[in-house]
């Protein structure tokens, strides 16, 4: 039985993510900021995401926007356009720099009209002493920044994309991310109350991260660096946030027996189905890298088949979302036996092609003469 999950409504409060950049080596991309939540952290635990965190009340104080640069005005306009007032869309901005020290000791700041530097000891050891106060809730970021002078670089961040939790889920956020490159004295360490790792790896080699199934990367987090993968450059990669279009992101989500997928924008099977209060200057968000994922035994989301809106339509399109959702499915399990069938073929294993068919109840097993054994597996099918 399988069936799109009925929407519940659900806030969904402010968060924001900042993908912290720096220059790669020599030639090389660049290289962006991660960090490992712990396995008991209650929204995406044991998962490689960029810091951040939820949009505070003390982030909208007055006395932290008389001491904040002025937003990018393309960005302005776009959290204007989704029915921020002002404040609020400095807000945003401001949470993202308040976590972004927190998880990894990097402030976004300007003094005396220059980037915030780490090169003085003296300066480096009592902002280490505010990151560890401002974890403890004994201070604030805006009694830091009246103590030390400071005017937030809201200037240096760029808005690039925006995802919402599905309106079923237990708990939802509406994160928007932005870029952000480093200050080039300030050195990034991770939270070791909230986090388990911190590493600066460039887009593609996060993404080989995670078809190595070696770390688990949540699907929001792999759109975003598949999207940034192709830039050369910290200049390419903030010229792509000023240019490319920022609308809410809401997969749909299928469940398919036991099995849940999710369907991005770009795939013929995606419908909105945000509430009225996500609002944007965009009509419809653009097409995801990745069109659909589904999650797999242990709570990994892998890459799943899509089909793309361009697709020809003809006889399938008469068929429900879910029942394309099942032929899909079935066309992986086809093209798995298909590849294990030629491999046994080439060995010789007649027992082992028997048992794919008795296990599937398609045939009966019976004796096969053995043949040579080829050394080499099949190529892929």
């Amino acid at each position: 039985m399988s069936a799109a999950l009925r929407p519940i409504a659900r806030p969904a409060p402010d968060a924001t993510t900042i993908i912290l950049l720096r220059p790669g080596a020599s030639s090389e991309p660049p290289e962006l900021f991660m960090v490992r939540r712990s396995g008991g952290a209650d929204f995406f635990g044991d998962a490689y995401v960029f810091p951040g965190g939820g949009v505070d009340e003390d982030d909208a104080a007055p006395e932290l926007a008389a001491r904040a640069a002025a937003l990018p005005e393309v960005d302005l306009e776009r959290l204007l356009g989704e029915g921020l007032a002002h404040e609020q869309a400095a807000a945003c901005w401001v949470a993202g720099v308040r976590e972004l020290f927190e998880e990894t000791g990097v402030m976004l700041a300007y003094r005396d009209g220059r980037v915030l530097s780490f090169t003085d000891p003296a300066v480096r050891e009592r902002f280490a002493h505010h990151r560890d106060e401002l974890r403890a809730h004994r201070t604030t970021l805006s009694e830091i920044a009246a103590r030390e002078n400071l005017t937030l670089a809201l200037d240096r961040i760029h808005y690039f994309s925006r995802f919402v939790t599905p309106p079923y889920a237990r708990k939802r956020y509406d994160t928007r991310f932005v870029l952000a490159a480093a200050p080039s004295d300030q050195l990034a360490s991770y939270d070791p109350i909230e986090l388990t790792e911190g590493d600066w790896m460039a887009a593609g080699g996060a993404v080989a991260l995670y078809h190595s199934r070696k770390q688990q990367i949540v699907p929001p987090t792999l759109q975003n660096l598949l999207e940034l993968e192709p830039c050369k450059s910290i200049d390419e990669m903030i010229e792509l946030a000023r240019t490319r279009t920022v609308a809410p992101i809401c997969p749909i989500t299928i469940k398919n027996g036991a099995s849940y997928t999710l369907i991005y924008p770009g795939d013929r099977d995606f419908m909105h189905q945000l509430e009225p209060p996500f609002k944007s200057i965009y009509k419809q968000p653009a097409p995801c890298p990745v069109l659909r994922f589904k999650l797999e035994k242990g709570g990994r989301w892998a890459i799943a088949p899509g089909i793309a809106n361009d697709a020809s339509e003809g006889a399938g399109m008469s068929k429900s979302v879910e029942q394309r959702v099942q032929e899909l499915a079935d066309r992986e399990e086809i093209k798995e036996l298909t590849a294990r069938y030629c491999w046994h073929v080439a060995r010789g294993e007649g027992e082992q092609v028997a048992r794919l068919f008795t296990a599937l109840r398609q045939v009966t097993p019976t004796p096969t003469a053995p043949r040579q054994k080829s050394a080499h597996p099949p190529a892929a099918v």
